[in-house]
Protein backbone atom coordinates (compact mmCIF):
# COMPACT_ATOMS: atom_id res chain seq x y z
CA UNK A 1 0.00 0.00 0.00
CA UNK A 2 1.61 3.24 -1.14
CA UNK A 3 1.56 6.30 1.19
CA UNK A 4 -0.88 9.08 0.41
CA UNK A 5 0.28 12.44 -0.89
CA UNK A 6 -0.02 14.07 2.54
CA UNK A 7 2.28 11.48 4.08
CA UNK A 8 4.83 11.91 1.28
CA UNK A 9 4.74 15.67 1.77
CA UNK A 10 5.29 15.34 5.53
CA UNK A 11 8.22 12.96 4.99
CA UNK A 12 9.75 15.33 2.42
CA UNK A 13 9.48 18.29 4.78
CA UNK A 14 10.99 16.23 7.60
CA UNK A 15 13.87 15.16 5.35
CA UNK A 16 14.54 18.77 4.35
CA UNK A 17 14.48 19.89 7.97
CA UNK A 18 16.84 17.07 8.93
CA UNK A 19 19.27 17.90 6.13
CA UNK A 20 19.05 21.56 7.04
CA UNK A 21 19.83 20.79 10.66
CA UNK A 22 22.83 18.67 9.60
CA UNK A 23 24.08 21.47 7.34
CA UNK A 24 23.59 24.05 10.10
CA UNK A 25 25.41 21.76 12.52
CA UNK A 26 28.32 21.56 10.08
CA UNK A 27 28.49 25.34 9.87
CA UNK A 28 28.29 25.66 13.65
CA UNK A 29 31.04 23.08 14.04
CA UNK A 30 33.39 24.97 11.76
CA UNK A 31 33.18 28.65 12.72
CA UNK A 32 35.52 31.41 11.67
CA UNK A 33 36.12 34.14 14.22
CA UNK A 34 38.43 37.15 14.38
CA UNK A 35 39.08 39.84 16.96
CA UNK A 36 38.82 43.12 15.09
CA UNK A 37 40.74 46.28 15.92
CA UNK A 38 44.03 44.72 17.05
CA UNK A 39 46.77 47.07 15.83
CA UNK A 40 50.09 45.78 14.52
CA UNK A 41 53.53 46.61 15.95
CA UNK A 42 56.58 45.27 14.14
CA UNK A 43 60.00 44.24 15.44
CA UNK A 44 61.65 47.17 13.68
CA UNK A 45 59.36 49.71 15.34
CA UNK A 46 60.66 48.63 18.74
CA UNK A 47 64.25 47.57 17.99
CA UNK A 48 65.52 51.12 17.58
CA UNK A 49 63.66 52.51 20.59
CA UNK A 50 64.48 52.76 24.26
CA UNK A 51 62.72 50.49 26.72
CA UNK A 52 63.65 49.00 30.11
CA UNK A 53 66.18 46.14 30.12
CA UNK A 54 66.66 46.47 26.40
CA UNK A 55 69.84 44.37 26.47
CA UNK A 56 67.99 41.24 27.58
CA UNK A 57 64.39 41.80 26.47
CA UNK A 58 63.67 40.86 22.85
CA UNK A 59 62.13 43.75 20.84
CA UNK A 60 59.68 41.24 19.35
CA UNK A 61 58.40 40.52 22.86
CA UNK A 62 57.72 44.21 23.51
CA UNK A 63 56.05 44.54 20.10
CA UNK A 64 53.76 41.58 20.78
CA UNK A 65 52.80 42.78 24.26
CA UNK A 66 52.11 46.26 22.94
CA UNK A 67 49.74 44.78 20.36
CA UNK A 68 47.91 42.79 23.01
CA UNK A 69 47.76 45.44 25.73
CA UNK A 70 47.35 48.30 23.28
CA UNK A 71 44.05 46.70 22.31
CA UNK A 72 42.85 47.73 25.77
CA UNK A 73 44.40 51.19 25.63
CA UNK A 74 47.42 50.27 27.74
CA UNK A 75 51.06 51.22 27.06
CA UNK A 76 53.40 48.36 27.96
CA UNK A 77 56.62 50.42 27.78
CA UNK A 78 55.16 53.20 29.90
CA UNK A 79 54.05 50.67 32.51
CA UNK A 80 57.51 49.07 32.48
CA UNK A 81 59.22 52.43 32.91
CA UNK A 82 56.89 53.46 35.70
CA UNK A 83 57.26 50.05 37.33
CA UNK A 84 53.57 50.33 38.01
CA UNK A 85 51.64 47.48 39.51
CA UNK A 86 49.33 45.41 37.38
CA UNK A 87 46.31 47.28 36.07
CA UNK A 88 43.65 46.29 38.61
CA UNK A 89 40.92 46.39 35.97
CA UNK A 90 42.31 43.15 34.54
CA UNK A 91 43.20 39.66 35.67
CA UNK A 92 46.17 38.07 33.96
CA UNK A 93 45.43 34.66 32.46
CA UNK A 94 48.64 32.68 32.02
CA UNK A 95 48.53 29.07 30.88
CA UNK A 96 50.94 26.31 29.94
CA UNK A 97 50.51 23.19 27.82
CA UNK A 98 47.64 24.95 26.11
CA UNK A 99 45.49 23.51 23.37
CA UNK A 100 44.03 24.90 20.19
CA UNK A 101 40.72 24.91 22.04
CA UNK A 102 42.13 27.27 24.70
CA UNK A 103 43.12 29.78 22.03
CA UNK A 104 39.80 29.54 20.21
CA UNK A 105 37.86 29.99 23.44
CA UNK A 106 39.67 33.27 24.12
CA UNK A 107 39.13 34.49 20.55
CA UNK A 108 35.42 33.66 20.88
CA UNK A 109 35.32 36.08 23.82
CA UNK A 110 37.07 38.85 21.87
CA UNK A 111 40.46 38.43 23.58
CA UNK A 112 43.66 38.45 21.47
CA UNK A 113 46.10 35.88 22.86
CA UNK A 114 49.86 36.10 23.37
CA UNK A 115 51.78 32.92 22.51
CA UNK A 116 55.43 31.95 22.15
CA UNK A 117 56.43 29.53 19.42
CA UNK A 118 59.63 27.98 18.10
CA UNK A 119 61.60 29.84 15.44
CA UNK A 120 59.94 27.74 12.73
CA UNK A 121 57.53 24.82 12.65
CA UNK A 122 60.53 22.53 12.10
CA UNK A 123 63.46 24.05 13.99
CA UNK A 124 64.36 26.29 16.90
CA UNK A 125 67.37 28.36 17.90
CA UNK A 126 69.67 26.49 20.26
CA UNK A 127 70.41 28.66 23.29
CA UNK A 128 73.88 28.17 24.89
CA UNK A 129 72.56 26.95 28.27
CA UNK A 130 70.68 23.82 27.10
CA UNK A 131 73.51 23.13 24.67
CA UNK A 132 75.99 23.07 27.57
CA UNK A 133 73.59 20.85 29.52
CA UNK A 134 73.48 18.42 26.61
CA UNK A 135 77.27 18.35 26.44
CA UNK A 136 77.54 17.72 30.18
CA UNK A 137 75.02 14.87 30.01
CA UNK A 138 76.68 13.48 26.87
CA UNK A 139 73.54 13.93 24.77
CA UNK A 140 74.29 14.00 21.06
CA UNK A 141 72.21 16.58 19.23
CA UNK A 142 71.44 16.41 15.51
CA UNK A 143 72.16 19.66 13.67
CA UNK A 144 72.68 22.36 12.79
CA UNK A 145 74.34 20.94 9.70
CA UNK A 146 73.02 22.89 6.74
CA UNK A 147 71.60 26.40 7.23
CA UNK A 148 73.78 29.48 6.82
CA UNK A 149 73.52 30.69 10.41
CA UNK A 150 72.00 34.04 9.44
CA UNK A 151 68.92 33.39 11.61
CA UNK A 152 70.91 31.71 14.36
CA UNK A 153 72.14 28.25 15.22
CA UNK A 154 69.10 25.97 15.12
CA UNK A 155 68.26 22.34 15.72
CA UNK A 156 65.24 20.27 14.62
CA UNK A 157 62.24 20.35 16.96
CA UNK A 158 62.71 16.64 17.67
CA UNK A 159 66.01 17.54 19.32
CA UNK A 160 64.23 20.14 21.46
CA UNK A 161 62.03 17.34 22.80
CA UNK A 162 65.16 15.30 23.46
CA UNK A 163 66.50 18.15 25.60
CA UNK A 164 63.23 18.34 27.53
CA UNK A 165 63.31 14.64 28.32
CA UNK A 166 66.88 15.05 29.61
CA UNK A 167 65.75 17.95 31.82
CA UNK A 168 67.95 20.39 29.89
CA UNK A 169 65.22 23.02 29.94
CA UNK A 170 66.99 26.05 31.42
CA UNK A 171 66.92 28.72 28.71
CA UNK A 172 65.10 26.48 26.27
CA UNK A 173 62.01 28.70 26.25
CA UNK A 174 63.82 31.99 26.81
CA UNK A 175 62.01 34.96 25.31
CA UNK A 176 65.30 36.08 23.76
CA UNK A 177 65.05 33.31 21.19
CA UNK A 178 61.33 32.54 20.98
CA UNK A 179 58.91 34.02 18.46
CA UNK A 180 56.00 35.82 20.10
CA UNK A 181 52.73 35.82 18.19
CA UNK A 182 49.39 37.41 18.93
CA UNK A 183 46.58 35.09 17.85
CA UNK A 184 43.65 37.19 16.61
CA UNK A 185 41.48 34.73 14.70
CA UNK A 186 40.79 31.20 13.57
CA UNK A 187 38.97 29.35 10.80
CA UNK A 188 38.04 25.73 11.47
CA UNK A 189 37.00 25.05 7.90
CA UNK A 190 40.38 26.09 6.53
CA UNK A 191 42.24 24.91 9.67
CA UNK A 192 44.19 28.14 10.11
CA UNK A 193 44.94 30.68 12.82
CA UNK A 194 45.37 34.34 11.95
CA UNK A 195 48.24 35.91 13.87
CA UNK A 196 50.13 39.17 14.12
CA UNK A 197 53.82 38.20 14.08
CA UNK A 198 56.26 41.08 14.84
CA UNK A 199 58.80 39.61 12.39
CA UNK A 200 56.56 38.07 9.72
CA UNK A 201 53.90 40.76 9.56
CA UNK A 202 50.22 41.26 10.31
CA UNK A 203 47.34 38.95 9.43
CA UNK A 204 49.56 35.92 8.83
CA UNK A 205 47.61 32.69 8.35
CA UNK A 206 49.22 29.63 9.93
CA UNK A 207 47.92 26.09 9.62
CA UNK A 208 46.76 24.58 12.90
CA UNK A 209 49.22 21.70 12.56
CA UNK A 210 52.22 23.97 11.94
CA UNK A 211 51.20 26.35 14.70
CA UNK A 212 50.70 23.59 17.25
CA UNK A 213 54.00 21.95 16.35
CA UNK A 214 55.97 25.15 16.91
CA UNK A 215 53.89 26.14 19.94
CA UNK A 216 54.01 22.84 21.82
CA UNK A 217 57.80 22.67 21.34
CA UNK A 218 58.05 25.63 23.74
CA UNK A 219 55.56 24.29 26.24
CA UNK A 220 52.30 25.63 24.80
CA UNK A 221 52.40 28.86 26.80
CA UNK A 222 49.70 31.50 26.33
CA UNK A 223 48.59 34.63 28.13
CA UNK A 224 46.10 37.47 27.89
CA UNK A 225 44.66 40.23 30.09
CA UNK A 226 40.99 39.61 30.87
CA UNK A 227 38.77 42.52 31.97
CA UNK A 228 37.20 41.94 35.38
CA UNK A 229 34.23 44.01 34.29
CA UNK A 230 32.55 42.47 31.22
CA UNK A 231 31.36 45.94 30.26
CA UNK A 232 34.95 47.16 29.75
CA UNK A 233 35.46 47.66 26.03
CA UNK A 234 38.69 47.67 24.01
CA UNK A 235 40.10 50.93 22.72
CA UNK A 236 39.97 51.25 18.94
CA UNK A 237 43.42 51.10 17.37
CA UNK A 238 44.63 54.46 16.08
CA UNK A 239 44.83 52.87 12.63
CA UNK A 240 43.93 49.44 11.26
CA UNK A 241 46.72 46.92 10.98
CA UNK A 242 48.62 47.53 7.76
CA UNK A 243 48.24 45.18 4.82
CA UNK A 244 50.76 42.42 4.34
CA UNK A 245 53.71 43.32 2.11
CA UNK A 246 55.82 41.32 -0.35
CA UNK A 247 58.64 41.39 2.21
CA UNK A 248 56.34 39.87 4.84
CA UNK A 249 55.54 36.95 2.55
CA UNK A 250 59.19 36.60 1.48
CA UNK A 251 60.21 36.44 5.15
CA UNK A 252 57.82 33.53 5.67
CA UNK A 253 59.52 31.68 2.79
CA UNK A 254 62.94 32.52 4.25
CA UNK A 255 62.10 31.14 7.68
CA UNK A 256 60.38 28.06 6.27
CA UNK A 257 63.28 27.36 3.92
CA UNK A 258 65.76 27.81 6.75
CA UNK A 259 63.79 25.39 8.92
CA UNK A 260 63.71 22.81 6.14
CA UNK A 261 67.49 23.05 5.81
CA UNK A 262 67.96 22.48 9.53
CA UNK A 263 65.52 19.57 9.42
CA UNK A 264 67.68 17.92 6.75
CA UNK A 265 65.59 18.52 3.63
CA UNK A 266 67.63 20.87 1.41
CA UNK A 267 65.68 19.94 -1.74
CA UNK A 268 62.42 21.14 -0.17
CA UNK A 269 64.28 24.20 1.13
CA UNK A 270 65.38 25.07 -2.41
CA UNK A 271 61.78 24.91 -3.59
CA UNK A 272 60.52 27.09 -0.72
CA UNK A 273 63.28 29.68 -1.12
CA UNK A 274 62.66 29.91 -4.86
CA UNK A 275 58.99 30.50 -4.07
CA UNK A 276 60.04 33.45 -1.95
CA UNK A 277 62.23 34.84 -4.71
CA UNK A 278 59.31 34.62 -7.15
CA UNK A 279 57.28 37.08 -5.07
CA UNK A 280 57.14 40.40 -6.97
CA UNK A 281 58.60 43.59 -5.50
CA UNK A 282 60.71 42.01 -2.77
CA UNK A 283 63.27 44.42 -1.29
CA UNK A 284 67.03 44.00 -1.94
CA UNK A 285 67.64 43.11 1.70
CA UNK A 286 65.09 40.32 1.66
CA UNK A 287 66.29 39.05 -1.72
CA UNK A 288 69.85 39.00 -0.40
CA UNK A 289 68.88 36.73 2.50
CA UNK A 290 66.80 34.44 0.29
CA UNK A 291 69.64 34.02 -2.21
CA UNK A 292 72.16 33.50 0.59
CA UNK A 293 70.05 30.70 2.01
CA UNK A 294 69.31 29.29 -1.44
CA UNK A 295 73.02 29.08 -2.16
CA UNK A 296 73.58 27.12 1.04
CA UNK A 297 70.66 24.77 0.28
CA UNK A 298 71.88 24.18 -3.28
CA UNK A 299 75.36 23.36 -2.00
CA UNK A 300 73.88 20.88 0.49
CA UNK A 301 72.00 19.33 -2.43
CA UNK A 302 75.26 18.79 -4.32
CA UNK A 303 74.61 21.58 -6.85
CA UNK A 304 77.84 23.50 -6.30
CA UNK A 305 77.92 25.63 -9.47
CA UNK A 306 74.37 26.84 -8.89
CA UNK A 307 75.24 27.53 -5.25
CA UNK A 308 78.21 29.71 -6.23
CA UNK A 309 76.06 31.62 -8.71
CA UNK A 310 73.35 32.31 -6.11
CA UNK A 311 75.82 33.40 -3.45
CA UNK A 312 77.58 35.72 -5.88
CA UNK A 313 74.22 37.15 -6.88
CA UNK A 314 73.40 37.69 -3.20
CA UNK A 315 76.60 39.70 -2.77
CA UNK A 316 75.92 41.72 -5.92
CA UNK A 317 72.53 42.72 -4.54
CA UNK A 318 73.95 43.64 -1.12
CA UNK A 319 77.64 43.26 -0.45
CA UNK A 320 78.03 44.29 3.18
CA UNK A 321 76.85 41.19 5.03
CA UNK A 322 79.89 39.27 6.22
CA UNK A 323 78.11 35.91 6.39
CA UNK A 324 77.26 35.82 2.69
CA UNK A 325 80.95 36.22 1.85
CA UNK A 326 81.93 33.54 4.34
CA UNK A 327 79.39 31.10 2.92
CA UNK A 328 80.63 31.76 -0.60
CA UNK A 329 84.19 31.08 0.59
CA UNK A 330 83.11 27.75 2.07
CA UNK A 331 81.43 26.65 -1.16
CA UNK A 332 84.39 27.77 -3.29
CA UNK A 333 86.81 25.80 -1.12
CA UNK A 334 84.61 22.74 -1.45
CA UNK A 335 84.62 23.17 -5.24
CA UNK A 336 88.40 22.73 -5.30
CA UNK A 337 90.98 24.03 -7.74
CA UNK A 338 93.50 26.88 -7.58
CA UNK A 339 91.15 29.51 -8.98
CA UNK A 340 88.39 28.59 -6.56
CA UNK A 341 90.86 28.56 -3.66
CA UNK A 342 92.11 32.02 -4.55
CA UNK A 343 88.56 33.35 -4.85
CA UNK A 344 87.72 31.77 -1.49
CA UNK A 345 90.61 33.61 0.17
CA UNK A 346 89.32 36.91 -1.22
CA UNK A 347 85.84 36.18 0.11
CA UNK A 348 87.21 35.27 3.53
CA UNK A 349 89.08 38.57 3.68
CA UNK A 350 85.92 40.43 2.67
CA UNK A 351 83.99 38.66 5.43
CA UNK A 352 86.63 39.61 7.99
CA UNK A 353 86.70 43.24 6.90
CA UNK A 354 82.89 43.47 7.23
CA UNK A 355 82.99 42.60 10.93
CA UNK A 356 82.96 46.30 11.76
CA UNK A 357 80.44 48.89 13.01
CA UNK A 358 80.02 50.69 9.67
CA UNK A 359 79.16 47.46 7.87
CA UNK A 360 76.90 46.39 10.75
CA UNK A 361 74.92 49.61 10.42
CA UNK A 362 74.40 48.91 6.71
CA UNK A 363 73.20 45.39 7.51
CA UNK A 364 70.73 46.69 10.08
CA UNK A 365 69.39 49.32 7.68
CA UNK A 366 69.00 46.93 4.73
CA UNK A 367 68.65 43.38 6.01
CA UNK A 368 67.62 43.31 9.67
CA UNK A 369 64.58 45.55 9.74
CA UNK A 370 62.02 42.93 10.81
CA UNK A 371 64.15 40.35 12.64
CA UNK A 372 67.74 40.08 13.85
CA UNK A 373 70.49 38.42 11.85
CA UNK A 374 73.78 37.03 13.10
CA UNK A 375 76.84 39.20 13.57
CA UNK A 376 80.41 37.91 13.43
CA UNK A 377 80.53 37.11 17.14
CA UNK A 378 76.95 36.01 17.58
CA UNK A 379 75.47 39.48 17.99
CA UNK A 380 71.80 39.87 17.12
CA UNK A 381 72.15 42.63 14.50
CA UNK A 382 68.96 44.64 14.35
CA UNK A 383 68.39 44.21 18.06
CA UNK A 384 71.97 45.08 18.99
CA UNK A 385 73.03 48.31 17.28
CA UNK A 386 76.59 49.68 17.13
Amino acid sequence: MSPDRATVLRLSVLACLTLGAVALGSVMAAPARQVEGVGFVGFGEVAGSSYPERNVVNPALIAALQMEYGYWGRDVVAEMKAKSSQDTRFREVDGKKGSIGDLKAAIDRGLPVYTRVATTSRAHVLYPVPKLCATFKKIELVGPALASGSLGEMIPLAEIQKLRKADCTAGLDDSVISRPRIVIGYDDERQVFTVHDPSLGPGLEVKYADFEQAWSALGGQYAYPEPKDPALRPVAAPAPARARTPDDDAAVALFEGYGLEVAGDPAAAVEELRRGLAIPQVSPGREHLLRLELGVALHASGRTEEAVAELRRANEIFGSYWLAHRQLALVLRAAGGDAARSAAEAEEKAAHDLCAPDAYRQVIATVAGDFPVAGCKGEYLGWWRP
